[in-house]
């Protein structure tokens, strides 16, 4: 069976799967077809071909995360297989890649200010305007909402000064509904009238290869860890110096406030300063 297949069967089977969930999940899949340059099918579920796989991922720069991401996607395909009877044996031995311990950095909001400014400048493409591309991003930065959320977002979703984050988009199944500003109210009322409030035309790799060229029209980094998904830490790291460490962490949809800190606050903004509370040592040579 090919593993696009298995898919559809895990969908079919497991009433709790989400849509954005079993679309991640596909990308995985074909990542790992592109791979193994065939269809990948359940038989390639092994080990050796896993391994390589992610193997190559880390070769060509993908981030540790992501590629622990993409094993577990194919892991948990595996475990199906085998619980549904289609393969013999369950991939186990399918070691995590080693995740950098990196402080969370975040862009200041003059920063923020000129992605914003550059976004105006952006071209209309295929119907996905500057006007889109401004709203997105402030949306993104205030709502501090993921990635899927945001650009699967419905035009009706914005309500009485509020972006309504579906329960069924969220990983924790929780409806979420952040203020916005007026002038983030403004320029979403500025979209043209369609279902879907961002119908971004292409790709993820051509919507991060766009959103890298307003960067670099800003003046600012277009590095790995520089993506769209930066504004999301940026609006985080805001709320936890206006209010609380706690009150970003619900904003998240974090169960624990240690996921927050560890993964989404920028540490080099919010930090205790040890040096003024200590003995002076060594001052006089």
């Amino acid at each position: 069976m090919l593993l696009s297949n298995l898919l559809e069967l895990y969908r079919v089977r497991n009433l709790r799967a989400k849509p954005a969930t079993l679309g991640q999940y596909g990308y995985t899949v074909g990542l790992f077809s592109r791979h193994l340059s065939r269809p990948a099918q359940e038989k390639d579920l092994i080990q050796d071909l896993v391994t390589s796989f992610l193997r190559d991922r880390l070769d060509e720069g993908t981030a540790a995360a992501t590629v622990n991401t993409n094993r577990a996607h194919l892991l948990l395909l595996a475990s199906f297989a085998f619980d549904e009877g289609r393969l013999s044996r369950p991939l186990r031995r399918v070691f995590r890649a080693t995740e950098p311990k990196r402080i969370p950095d975040s862009w200041m909001p003059e920063q923020v200010g000129r992605i914003v400014a550059a976004c105006e400048q952006e071209p209309d493409d295929c119907g996905f305007t500057a006007a889109h591309w401004k709203a997105l991003v402030l949306c993104y930065y205030y709502t501090c909402g993921r990635k899927g959320v945001i650009l699967n977002a419905l035009r009706g979703d914005v309500q009485d000064g509020c972006f309504i984050l579906r329960a069924e988009n969220q990983k924790r199944n929780n409806e979420q509904r952040p203020n916005l500003p007026q002038h983030v109210l403004d320029a979403v009322a500025a979209l043209p009238e369609t279902e879907r409030m961002f119908p971004w035309p292409y790709s993820v790799e051509t919507f991060d290869k766009r959103y890298g060229a307003i960067l670099e029209r800003a003046g600012l980094p277009n590095g790995r860890r520089d993506k769209i998904q930066k504004l999301r830490r940026s609006g985080l790291t805001e709320v936890a110096l206006a209010y609380s460490i706690d009150a970003a962490s619900t904003l998240a949809g974090h169960s624990d406030r240690k996921l927050t800190i560890n993964n989404y606050i920028d540490g080099r903004r919010i930090q205790l300063d040890t040096s003024a509370r200590m003995p002076v040592v060594g001052a006089n040579g």
